[in-house]
Protein backbone atom coordinates (compact mmCIF):
# COMPACT_ATOMS: atom_id res chain seq x y z
CA UNK A 1 0.00 0.00 0.00
CA UNK A 2 1.06 3.41 -0.62
CA UNK A 3 0.04 6.53 0.96
CA UNK A 4 -1.62 10.10 -0.42
CA UNK A 5 0.96 12.29 -1.14
CA UNK A 6 -1.55 15.67 0.07
CA UNK A 7 -3.42 13.77 2.72
CA UNK A 8 -1.37 11.21 4.27
CA UNK A 9 -4.01 7.92 3.92
CA UNK A 10 -3.78 4.36 2.67
CA UNK A 11 -4.18 4.46 -1.07
CA UNK A 12 -3.95 1.20 -3.91
CA UNK A 13 -0.27 1.24 -5.31
CA UNK A 14 -2.18 1.81 -8.49
CA UNK A 15 -4.42 4.42 -7.71
CA UNK A 16 -3.39 7.78 -10.40
CA UNK A 17 -5.89 9.66 -7.87
CA UNK A 18 -6.26 10.02 -4.20
CA UNK A 19 -10.35 8.44 -3.23
CA UNK A 20 -10.09 10.26 0.13
CA UNK A 21 -8.86 13.91 -1.14
CA UNK A 22 -9.04 13.54 -4.87
CA UNK A 23 -5.23 14.65 -4.99
CA UNK A 24 -3.36 13.61 -8.33
CA UNK A 25 -1.08 10.97 -6.97
CA UNK A 26 1.13 10.96 -10.72
CA UNK A 27 4.39 13.02 -10.66
CA UNK A 28 4.39 16.45 -11.26
CA UNK A 29 7.13 17.50 -14.10
CA UNK A 30 10.20 18.78 -12.82
CA UNK A 31 9.86 22.36 -13.45
CA UNK A 32 6.92 22.15 -11.19
CA UNK A 33 8.75 20.89 -8.51
CA UNK A 34 12.04 22.16 -8.04
CA UNK A 35 11.10 25.75 -9.10
CA UNK A 36 10.00 26.88 -5.88
CA UNK A 37 12.47 24.92 -3.77
CA UNK A 38 15.21 26.14 -5.60
CA UNK A 39 14.53 29.56 -5.13
CA UNK A 40 13.48 29.03 -1.46
CA UNK A 41 17.14 27.63 -1.25
CA UNK A 42 18.56 30.71 -3.01
CA UNK A 43 16.42 32.94 -0.51
CA UNK A 44 17.92 31.13 2.42
CA UNK A 45 21.26 31.40 1.55
CA UNK A 46 20.90 35.05 0.12
CA UNK A 47 19.17 35.43 3.91
CA UNK A 48 22.01 33.79 5.72
CA UNK A 49 24.83 35.99 3.74
CA UNK A 50 22.55 39.29 4.77
CA UNK A 51 22.40 38.99 8.16
CA UNK A 52 26.33 37.57 8.50
CA UNK A 53 27.25 40.71 6.15
CA UNK A 54 25.22 42.71 8.63
CA UNK A 55 26.50 41.23 11.99
CA UNK A 56 29.83 41.18 11.32
CA UNK A 57 30.84 43.98 9.02
CA UNK A 58 29.94 46.51 12.19
CA UNK A 59 27.30 48.26 9.72
CA UNK A 60 30.03 49.55 7.15
CA UNK A 61 29.17 47.03 4.32
CA UNK A 62 25.11 47.39 5.22
CA UNK A 63 24.59 49.05 2.15
CA UNK A 64 25.89 45.47 0.25
CA UNK A 65 24.00 43.17 2.89
CA UNK A 66 20.53 45.05 2.74
CA UNK A 67 20.15 44.64 -1.12
CA UNK A 68 21.44 41.64 -0.90
CA UNK A 69 18.31 40.86 1.61
CA UNK A 70 15.70 42.36 -0.56
CA UNK A 71 16.76 40.37 -3.72
CA UNK A 72 16.24 36.81 -1.18
CA UNK A 73 12.61 38.38 0.15
CA UNK A 74 12.03 38.59 -3.61
CA UNK A 75 13.15 34.89 -4.43
CA UNK A 76 11.49 33.83 -0.80
CA UNK A 77 7.98 35.02 -1.65
CA UNK A 78 8.21 34.12 -5.58
CA UNK A 79 9.83 30.12 -3.64
CA UNK A 80 6.41 30.39 -1.48
CA UNK A 81 4.07 30.93 -4.02
CA UNK A 82 4.89 28.12 -6.22
CA UNK A 83 6.70 25.84 -3.61
CA UNK A 84 4.00 22.53 -3.30
CA UNK A 85 3.22 22.56 0.02
CA UNK A 86 5.38 20.20 1.44
CA UNK A 87 8.44 21.89 0.32
CA UNK A 88 7.43 25.73 1.62
CA UNK A 89 9.51 25.57 5.16
CA UNK A 90 12.48 25.84 3.09
CA UNK A 91 11.10 29.11 1.28
CA UNK A 92 9.40 30.55 4.59
CA UNK A 93 12.91 30.28 6.39
CA UNK A 94 14.44 31.98 3.27
CA UNK A 95 12.10 34.89 3.51
CA UNK A 96 12.32 34.95 7.14
CA UNK A 97 15.96 35.21 7.10
CA UNK A 98 16.47 37.57 4.24
CA UNK A 99 13.80 40.18 6.50
CA UNK A 100 15.92 39.63 9.27
CA UNK A 101 19.23 40.83 7.12
CA UNK A 102 17.73 43.24 5.46
CA UNK A 103 16.53 44.68 8.78
CA UNK A 104 20.20 44.19 10.24
CA UNK A 105 21.71 45.45 7.92
CA UNK A 106 20.07 48.90 7.63
CA UNK A 107 19.61 49.64 11.12
CA UNK A 108 23.56 48.65 11.72
CA UNK A 109 24.61 51.00 8.46
CA UNK A 110 22.26 53.92 9.72
CA UNK A 111 23.84 53.31 13.11
CA UNK A 112 27.35 53.43 11.68
CA UNK A 113 26.26 56.98 10.07
CA UNK A 114 25.33 58.02 12.68
CA UNK A 115 28.57 57.63 14.68
CA UNK A 116 30.77 59.08 12.31
CA UNK A 117 28.23 62.16 12.56
CA UNK A 118 28.72 62.43 15.86
CA UNK A 119 32.27 62.01 15.54
CA UNK A 120 32.89 64.34 13.13
CA UNK A 121 30.52 66.87 14.84
CA UNK A 122 32.39 66.86 17.78
CA UNK A 123 35.60 67.45 16.62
Amino acid sequence: MLFCKNCGKEIDDNAVICPHCGVSQEEQSLSQTSSGSGLGIASLVLGIISIVIGVFSGGSLGWIGAPIGIVGIILGAIGRKNASETKKGIANAGFTCSIIGTILCILFYVACIACIGAIGSAM
